[in-house]
């Protein structure tokens, strides 16, 4: 059902303001004067505004409602307090659709799932099992930790990857732009002067003509690549593929080691805290990961808890996670605590992946700029080298 945002005015003629549910404007009007609110403004939550960082929309979500039940409210109440106090009108909507819902007897888990574009299957597992063990603020409040951690590494690694990213952008425009606008123009000055060049600018402006005569056939490729690309199906095969074929880089295969052991081991934490046992938990975490390795090693590690088998003993032959998470997983299952050592487990590899991450970064930086730079240099001998020919020729 669309959702609108509204400026209304109340029976004290004070204005007000937020968004109602309905088929229709028309429809919303009515539904906003039986409640004696006198419309004057409204418009339509468009698409950008749903998607503008979910993240974040959710994370505040889970841990206002997580204290507002730990102060005593209830989860009627509670939803219709974050309602109040959010600022994002996307959320306002996924609120006012929760509450009435809620408010018809359904529980939040089941509300939640009308809503996938904004709420995972994991995120409504994790409510429906706090729902079940009695334990709804709980979860809130680990949820809200969770995506906490989830929102804080992927702000580290974008910290990490942009300058690289900048740099490697920048430079490729601008040596693009040389070899095709700018040294084509000096070729005819060169000419004219009846001077063989040097073989530095002889190469540079033949790599130019070359690059300028395939210029149109790769702006079809790549805008053909792209249109290809976005089909759903083939996103999903390219994405398979690039995946396994960087699992095969012995580095980057280290670093994703690290980065999905912490995540597989932060995210059962939460859900065996949250009430869930390790068998519903181990489906779940299964059905988070995108890379069909993981997901298929994972279903083979719950089978083998099914039959009876510790999770330590069913991760042992598993190569896809670092050897010291095997380790410590098993010292938390003798020791009595695997939940809170599945926890720490996975703070600590995170902050492994995080810390070789930027390692890389810090030594890639300096790379690409010599690269650039060797690149330029190259450019420049080649502009120069005729201009003091032509000197030498003239003295």
């Amino acid at each position: 059902m669309p959702s609108y945002q509204y400026e209304a005015l109340d029976q004290n003629g004070s204005s007000v303001q937020g968004v109602v549910l309905a088929k229709t404007p028309e429809r919303a009007q009515v539904e906003l004067k039986e409640k004696g609110v006198y419309l004057t403004k409204i418009k339509e939550v468009t698409a950008r505004q749903k998607k503008t960082n979910i993240p974040r929309q959710k994370q505040l979500f889970f841990r206002e409602l997580a204290a507002y039940l730990n102060g005593g409210k209830t989860l009627d109440q509670s939803i219709e307090l974050v309602w109040q106090s959010t600022q994002f009108v996307f959320l306002k909507t996924i609120l006012a659709d929760l509450k009435e819902r809620v408010h018809r007897g359904e529980s939040l888990a089941q509300a939640m799932k009308s809503h996938p574009g904004f709420f995972s299957s994991y995120d409504s597992a994790m409510v429906g099992a706090g729902e079940e063990a009695g334990q709804l603020a709980e979860t809130f409040g680990l949820m809200a930790h969770y995506l906490e951690k989830q929102n804080e590494l992927r702000s580290e690694i974008r910290s990490a990857v942009a300058y690289p990213v900048f740099v490697a952008l920048f430079s490729f425009v601008t040596i693009f732009a040389l070899f095709i606008f700018v040294i084509p123009t000096l070729e005819s000055l060169y000419t004219d002067l009846g001077q063989a060049l040097p073989w530095v600018t002889q190469a540079l402006l033949s790599f130019s003509h070359f690059l300028k005569d395939i210029s149109l056939l790769l702006a079809l490729v790549l805008v053909g690549g792209l249109v290809w690309s976005s089909r759903p199906g083939v996103r999903a095969m390219l994405g398979e593929k690039f995946q396994n074929l960087l699992l095969k880089i012995p580095a980057v295969a280290e670093w994703t080691s690290l980065r999905e052991g912490g995540r597989f081991c932060t995210t059962l934490s939460t859900l065996l805290q949250s009430g869930l046992g390790l068998l519903p938990a181990l489906s779940m975490v299964q059905s988070l990961f995108q890379n069909k390795q993981y997901r298929t090693v994972l279903a083979e590690v719950r089978d083998q808890v099914e039959k009876g088998v510790s999770l330590s003993q069913a991760l042992a032959p598993i190569s896809l996670f670092p050897p010291i998470l095997k380790s410590l997983i098993q010292a938390g299952e003798e020791s009595g605590q695997l939940k809170e050592q599945l926890n720490y487990v996975g703070v600590y590899l995170e902050q492994e992946s995080t810390r070789k991450l930027k390692t890389w970064v810090t030594f890639l930086e300096p790379v690409m700029i010599v690269g650039v730079g060797v690149v330029i240099g190259l450019v420049v001998l080649a502009v120069i080298l005729p201009i003091v020919q032509i000197n030498q020729m003239i003295s």
